[in-house]
Protein backbone atom coordinates (compact mmCIF):
# COMPACT_ATOMS: atom_id res chain seq x y z
CA UNK A 1 0.00 0.00 0.00
CA UNK A 2 1.32 3.35 -0.57
CA UNK A 3 -0.69 7.30 -0.27
CA UNK A 4 -2.48 8.32 -3.59
CA UNK A 5 0.01 11.46 -3.38
CA UNK A 6 3.13 9.05 -3.81
CA UNK A 7 1.33 6.93 -6.57
CA UNK A 8 0.25 9.60 -8.04
CA UNK A 9 4.28 10.93 -8.27
CA UNK A 10 5.47 7.57 -9.56
CA UNK A 11 2.81 8.01 -12.33
CA UNK A 12 4.21 11.30 -13.13
CA UNK A 13 7.53 10.18 -13.58
CA UNK A 14 6.66 7.02 -15.96
CA UNK A 15 4.77 9.87 -18.27
CA UNK A 16 7.64 12.59 -18.10
CA UNK A 17 9.74 9.73 -19.47
CA UNK A 18 7.59 8.26 -21.59
CA UNK A 19 7.09 11.72 -23.46
CA UNK A 20 11.06 11.95 -23.48
CA UNK A 21 11.60 8.76 -24.80
CA UNK A 22 8.78 9.51 -27.55
CA UNK A 23 9.96 12.67 -28.21
CA UNK A 24 7.41 14.55 -26.57
CA UNK A 25 4.41 12.46 -28.46
CA UNK A 26 2.95 11.89 -24.85
CA UNK A 27 0.80 14.14 -23.02
CA UNK A 28 -1.04 13.73 -20.07
CA UNK A 29 -3.58 16.39 -18.03
CA UNK A 30 -4.29 15.31 -14.32
CA UNK A 31 -7.33 16.43 -12.40
CA UNK A 32 -6.73 15.83 -9.00
CA UNK A 33 -9.61 16.51 -5.72
CA UNK A 34 -5.99 17.21 -3.37
CA UNK A 35 -8.50 16.50 -0.61
CA UNK A 36 -7.57 12.56 -1.43
CA UNK A 37 -3.65 12.94 -1.45
CA UNK A 38 -3.40 10.46 1.92
CA UNK A 39 -5.97 7.80 0.84
CA UNK A 40 -3.88 4.88 0.79
CA UNK A 41 -4.86 3.24 -2.29
CA UNK A 42 -2.50 -0.41 -3.70
CA UNK A 43 0.71 0.33 -5.63
CA UNK A 44 1.71 0.65 -9.20
CA UNK A 45 -2.62 0.86 -10.35
CA UNK A 46 -1.59 3.79 -12.60
CA UNK A 47 1.67 2.86 -14.56
CA UNK A 48 0.29 -0.37 -16.49
CA UNK A 49 -3.00 1.38 -17.29
CA UNK A 50 -0.64 4.68 -18.92
CA UNK A 51 1.57 1.93 -20.30
CA UNK A 52 -1.57 0.14 -22.41
CA UNK A 53 -3.04 3.44 -23.48
CA UNK A 54 0.04 4.51 -24.64
CA UNK A 55 1.21 1.17 -26.31
CA UNK A 56 -1.98 0.75 -28.22
CA UNK A 57 -2.16 4.50 -29.19
CA UNK A 58 1.48 4.50 -30.79
CA UNK A 59 0.35 0.92 -32.06
CA UNK A 60 -3.35 2.55 -33.90
CA UNK A 61 -0.39 5.42 -35.29
CA UNK A 62 -1.69 7.65 -32.94
CA UNK A 63 0.88 11.16 -33.88
CA UNK A 64 0.36 12.70 -30.44
CA UNK A 65 -1.35 10.04 -27.27
CA UNK A 66 -3.64 12.17 -24.67
CA UNK A 67 -4.29 10.67 -21.40
CA UNK A 68 -6.02 12.18 -18.57
CA UNK A 69 -6.94 11.40 -15.09
CA UNK A 70 -9.09 12.37 -13.14
CA UNK A 71 -9.24 11.60 -9.27
CA UNK A 72 -12.16 12.39 -7.23
CA UNK A 73 -14.69 10.87 -4.41
CA UNK A 74 -18.07 9.66 -5.04
CA UNK A 75 -19.41 9.26 -1.52
CA UNK A 76 -17.40 6.54 0.40
CA UNK A 77 -15.35 5.46 -3.42
CA UNK A 78 -12.50 6.47 -5.11
CA UNK A 79 -13.14 6.80 -8.36
CA UNK A 80 -9.97 7.27 -10.92
CA UNK A 81 -10.78 7.11 -14.45
CA UNK A 82 -7.78 7.24 -16.96
CA UNK A 83 -9.01 8.31 -20.80
CA UNK A 84 -6.75 7.77 -23.56
CA UNK A 85 -7.21 9.54 -27.59
CA UNK A 86 -6.36 5.47 -28.86
CA UNK A 87 -8.34 3.81 -30.71
CA UNK A 88 -11.80 2.47 -29.40
CA UNK A 89 -12.54 -1.06 -29.37
CA UNK A 90 -14.58 -3.34 -30.64
CA UNK A 91 -17.62 -4.56 -28.53
CA UNK A 92 -15.95 -8.26 -28.69
CA UNK A 93 -12.71 -7.46 -27.46
CA UNK A 94 -14.39 -5.27 -24.45
CA UNK A 95 -16.27 -8.26 -23.66
CA UNK A 96 -13.46 -10.29 -24.15
CA UNK A 97 -11.54 -7.84 -21.58
CA UNK A 98 -14.46 -7.42 -18.78
CA UNK A 99 -15.13 -11.21 -18.92
CA UNK A 100 -11.43 -11.72 -17.93
CA UNK A 101 -11.37 -8.87 -16.16
CA UNK A 102 -14.53 -10.90 -13.69
CA UNK A 103 -12.86 -13.77 -13.71
CA UNK A 104 -9.86 -12.18 -11.95
CA UNK A 105 -7.04 -13.76 -14.55
CA UNK A 106 -3.98 -13.25 -12.95
CA UNK A 107 -2.20 -15.02 -15.54
CA UNK A 108 -1.85 -11.68 -17.40
CA UNK A 109 -0.12 -8.62 -17.04
CA UNK A 110 -1.41 -4.67 -16.66
CA UNK A 111 -5.12 -4.61 -16.92
CA UNK A 112 -6.04 -7.97 -15.10
CA UNK A 113 -3.11 -7.63 -12.51
CA UNK A 114 -4.71 -4.04 -11.23
CA UNK A 115 -7.77 -5.75 -11.17
CA UNK A 116 -6.56 -8.61 -9.60
CA UNK A 117 -4.77 -6.30 -6.48
CA UNK A 118 -7.87 -4.58 -5.75
CA UNK A 119 -10.14 -6.78 -5.25
CA UNK A 120 -7.70 -8.61 -2.99
CA UNK A 121 -7.21 -5.94 -0.76
CA UNK A 122 -10.66 -4.19 -0.93
CA UNK A 123 -13.11 -6.57 -2.06
CA UNK A 124 -14.79 -7.61 -4.87
CA UNK A 125 -17.28 -5.00 -5.15
CA UNK A 126 -14.01 -2.61 -6.42
CA UNK A 127 -11.47 -3.22 -9.24
CA UNK A 128 -11.84 -1.80 -12.92
CA UNK A 129 -14.12 -0.75 -15.56
CA UNK A 130 -13.54 -0.37 -18.99
CA UNK A 131 -15.55 1.42 -21.68
CA UNK A 132 -14.82 3.21 -25.03
CA UNK A 133 -15.01 6.71 -24.63
CA UNK A 134 -17.92 8.78 -26.51
CA UNK A 135 -14.73 10.69 -28.96
CA UNK A 136 -12.89 7.41 -29.49
CA UNK A 137 -10.46 6.15 -27.17
CA UNK A 138 -10.98 3.56 -24.01
CA UNK A 139 -11.56 4.81 -20.54
CA UNK A 140 -10.45 2.83 -17.29
CA UNK A 141 -12.17 3.63 -14.19
CA UNK A 142 -10.33 2.45 -11.17
CA UNK A 143 -13.10 2.16 -8.00
CA UNK A 144 -11.15 1.81 -4.54
CA UNK A 145 -12.81 2.41 -0.92
CA UNK A 146 -12.34 5.84 -0.08
CA UNK A 147 -9.77 5.31 2.99
CA UNK A 148 -7.76 8.30 4.07
CA UNK A 149 -5.37 6.60 7.04
CA UNK A 150 -1.70 7.16 5.92
CA UNK A 151 -0.01 3.73 4.13
CA UNK A 152 1.49 3.18 7.81
CA UNK A 153 -1.45 3.54 9.82
CA UNK A 154 -2.99 0.92 7.66
CA UNK A 155 -0.14 -1.44 7.87
CA UNK A 156 0.29 -0.61 11.80
CA UNK A 157 -3.54 -1.91 11.90
CA UNK A 158 -3.39 -4.92 9.85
Amino acid sequence: MTSLREEVAYAKTYIRIMSFRYKDRIHCEWRIDEELSDAAVVKMILQPIQENAIRHALRAGVPQVRISIDIAREGETLKIAVADNGPSLSEEKLAEIRANLERRDRGKVGLYNVNSRIKLHFGEEYGLALTNGEAGGVTVVLTIPVNCMTPMETDTKM
